[in-house]
């Protein structure tokens, strides 16, 4: 820190501590470590590698029964939210001890349910683009058949964005 800019009557106030900063995506070894902060650090190591992940958590019963506070800090640090709610609906707030492979697996299996009906979607709306570019309805009548709340300019500029021509 700079404690000549400070006030000379708040320095006595001041600590200047040295801080050392550890990067758990790039720990080489985390067997160092013998506690939670071994699993905690090797989830978040593997929380952009869905491949890794699935090699940790298939291969490590630890993450069967990881606890609580440890749970917390992977889904805070590694901003899985989706976790928090998972566990939330399968269990009470009491519960000391969380099944994160469970959780995983609920979680993707939430995903692929979400990208399935977003794909389904996209297909409605692509073949409605189609209808209204052949003329075989107009842009009102699309609007009412997908029961959009979007406008009929929002639609149009949907469609040309994706490559249609507006008759």
């Amino acid at each position: 820190m700079q404690l000549e800019e400070l006030p000379e009557s708040l320095r006595g106030y001041v600590n200047d501590y040295s801080i050392h900063f550890v990067n758990v995506r790039e720990f080489e070894d985390t067997s160092v470590f013998k506690t939670d902060l071994k699993l905690v650090f090797d989830f978040m190591k593997y929380t952009k590698d869905r491949k890794g992940m699935r090699t940790l958590l298939s291969e490590n019963e630890a993450y069967k029964r990881v606890a609580r506070d440890a749970y917390e800090v992977m889904c805070i640090h590694t901003n899985l939210k989706e976790l928090d709610k998972i566990i939330e609906k399968n269990s009470g707030e009491d519960k000391e001890v969380v099944d994160m492979c469970q959780a995983i697996r609920e979680m993707l299996e939430e995903e692929r349910e979400q990208g399935i009906e977003q794909g389904i979607m996209q297909g409605i709306l692509l073949h409605t683009y189609r209808m209204v570019e052949r003329g075989r309805m107009s842009v009102a009548e699309a609007l009412e058949d997908i029961k959009s709340d979007q406008t009929e300019n929002d639609f149009v500029e949907g469609m040309l964005a994706a490559g249609f021509k507006v008759p």
